[in-house]
C-alpha cells in the first residue's frame, strides 16, 4: 500500500493522545496509532520529507482551533544569523535528526537522535566530544554543576558528567507517577529540579536532580493546565514554567503563584503555531518557540505578547531559514556586556533528499559593546603562519583554538580564517578560533 494511503487511513482512526509525532522513533512504532506507524515506515524507507510533513499536517488539523492572535508589539531588537554548523552524517560534528539543545554559554550540547549520542561543542561550534547514550536521545538540559540530563526513547532520564561519564538514570515505560511514555523536552531550575515533558502521557513531571518525584501537572485536554503531547519545557529565574503544548498548538505558562495562562492556537499568522516543539526563556523574560510546522522561530514576552518571528514560509535550508526546527536554547548577554541581547540556538532536520541537519546560532539584541577592565582588539591574522599568529595572540592575552590543521610541520600552517574578525573588541582572555591549512604554493614551509 502506498505511504500516503497508509497515512490517510491512519488519520481516520487517529486517537487524540498521539496526534503529533515528529521524527518517529523506532521503539515507539509498536505502541503508536496507525498514522504514526505510517510516518515511522516512511522515515525508515528514506522518505523523511513526506513523513515529517504529514505529521505536521496532523498537528494542525487537530489542534486547539483558530483563535485570536496576540497583538503585535513593536520595537524588539532584530535577530541576525551568526553561524551554523552540522550536516547529515555520523562523523563528529554531523547529525542525524538533531533534537534537543542546551547551553551554558561556553558549551552547546545537542541530542543527536539517530546518532545515539549527545554532542558537545565549544562556543562558535567547535566540536569537543560525544556522549554515547546507548539509545536515541531527545531532550537535553544542564544543571549548575555542568551535569548533562538526557531524555531517551528507552523512557528514561539519564545523567552524565560534562566529560561524558555516566552518573545515574531513572524512569521506565508506563503511566504511573514517575514513569514516562516518550519523554521529550527537559529543563533544570536554579535549585537543580528537573522538569520533563512526558509527551504521550500528556503531562509535565518535576523531579529532584536525583530522580525523586516532586509534582505532576497535566492530563489530556484543551483546558488550562491540560496538554496534548507536550514536547518542550522551560523555567525562568522567577520560577515560572513554560510548556510547548505541541498537540494543542499553543504555549502554556504556570506562574510561580500557581496560575495557568496560555497563548496561541493552530495557524500560520503571528502568534499562531503548528505543532511547536522547543521552548526557551532568557533572563530578560523573552520566550522563544520553535514553531516546527510553520518552519520558523517566534519570540514573545513573558505574558505571551508576540514580538517577532524569523524563518517561515516555504521550507528552506538557506542560512537563517528552517526546515523542521526542533529544539531551542538561549543564553543572555553576560554581565560584562553593555548590550542587552540573547544568543539563540535552534536545531533543525531537513527531511528531503538534501538533508541538512544542523544547528543555527542567532543573536537578538543590540551590537555588543564590552564593559570590562581590559579589552583587546583582535589583530588581522589572515595569511600569517600559525606559530606567528599564536605568538601575537598570546602577547595580547588571548587564547587560541583551531578547526583545521593539515601540515605535518606543526606551527607552519597558514591562517585562512579567524573568528572573531580583525578589529573586534573582546575581553582579555577570550579565545580566537583560527582556520588553518597548508599552503601548497609555499613549499618552504615557515623556515
Amino acid at each position: 500500500m502506498p505511504i500516503m494511503s497508509k497515512l490517510t487511513r491512519g488519520v481516520r482512526s487517529l486517537r487524540p493522545v498521539t496526534i503529533v509525532y515528529f521524527g518517529a522513533r523506532r521503539t515507539d512504532v509498536r505502541r503508536s496509532n496507525p498514522a504514526e506507524r505510517g510516518i515511522a515506515r516512511a522515515l525508515r524507507s528514506g522518505t523523511k520529507r513526506l513523513a515529517l510533513s504529514c505529521g505536521l499536517i496532523l498537528a494542525t488539523l487537530v489542534g486547539a482551533g483558530v483563535g485570536a492572535a496576540p497583538a503585535l508589539a513593536g520595537g524588539p531588537p532584530p535577530v541576525s544569523l551568526v553561524r551554523e554548523w552540522g550536516g547529515l552524517g555520523s562523523s563528529p560534528g554531523q547529525f542525524d535528526i538533531p533534537w534537543g539543545v542546551a547551553t551554558d554559554g561556553s558549551h552547546i550540547y545537542v541530542a543527536d537522535f539517530y546518532g545515539s549520542r549527545v554532542q558537545e561543542f565549544a562556543y562558535g561550534g567547535k566540536y569537543l566530544l560525544s556522549i554515547a547514550v546507548g539509545s536515541h536521545p531527545e531532550g537535553v538540559a544542564l544543571d549548575s554543576a555542568g551535569d548533562v540530563y538526557v531524555s531517551t526513547d528507552r523512557d528514561t532520564i539519564d545523567v552524565y558528567s560534562a566529560t561524558g561519564a555516566y552518573i545515574r538514570s531513572w524512569g521506565s515505560l508506563g503511566r504511573a507517577p514517575g514513569e514516562f511514555w516518550d519523554p521529550r523536552g527537559l529543563a533544570v531550575d536554579g535549585a537543580g529540579n528537573v522538569y520533563v515533558a512526558d509527551c504521550q502521557n500528556n503531562r509535565v513531571q518535576k523531579f529532584t536532580g536525583g530522580g525523586a518525584l516532586l509534582q505532576i501537572w497535566g492530563g489530556l485536554g484543551t483546558s488550562l493546565g491540560q496538554f496534548n503531547c507536550p514536547s518542550g519545557v522551560a523555567v525562568d529565574g522567577g520560577g515560572n514554567l513554560y510548556v510547548a503544548d505541541t498537540g494543542n498548538s499553543r504555549v502554556e505558562k504556570l506562574t510561580s503563584g500557581g496560575t495557568w495562562i496560555s497563548w496561541g492556537s493552530g495557524g500560520a499568522g503571528p502568534g499562531y503555531f503548528a505543532g511547536p516543539q522547543g521552548i526557551a526563556v532568557d533572563r530578560f523574560g523573552n520566550v522563544f518557540v520553535a514553531d516546527t510546522g510553520n518552519n520558523r522561530a517566534q519570540q514573545f514576552d513573558s505574558n505571551g505578547t508576540f514580538l517577532q518571528s524569523w524563518g517561515g514560509g516555504s521550507v528552506s535550508t538557506a542560512p537563517g531559514q528552517f526546515d523542521i526546527p526542533y529544539g531551542v536554547a538561549v543564553i543572555s548577554t553576560p554581565p560584562y556586556e553593555v548590550a542587552r541581547g540573547t544568543t539563540i540556538y535552534l536545531t533543525q532536520t531537513n527531511g528531503g533528499s538534501t538533508d541538512s541537519d544542523r544547528v543555527q546560532e542567532f543573536w537578538e539584541g543590540t551590537s555588543l559593546v564590552h564593559q570590562c577592565p581590559v579589552c583587546v582588539t583582535v589583530p588581522n591574522l589572515y595569511g600569517t603562519f600559525e606559530r606567528e599568529a599564536r605568538t601575537e595572540l598570546a602577547s595580547l592575552g588571548l587564547n587560541v583554538s583551531e578547526y583545521t590543521s593539515v601540515n605535518t610541520q606543526v606551527g607552519c600552517n597558514d591562517v585562512f580564517s579567524q573568528s572573531p574578525a580583525a578589529g573586534t573588541s573582546v575581553l582579555a582572555g577570550s579565545t580566537v578560533t583560527l582556520g588553518l591549512a597548508d599552503n601548497p604554493n609555499d613549499p618552504g614551509g615557515c623556515f
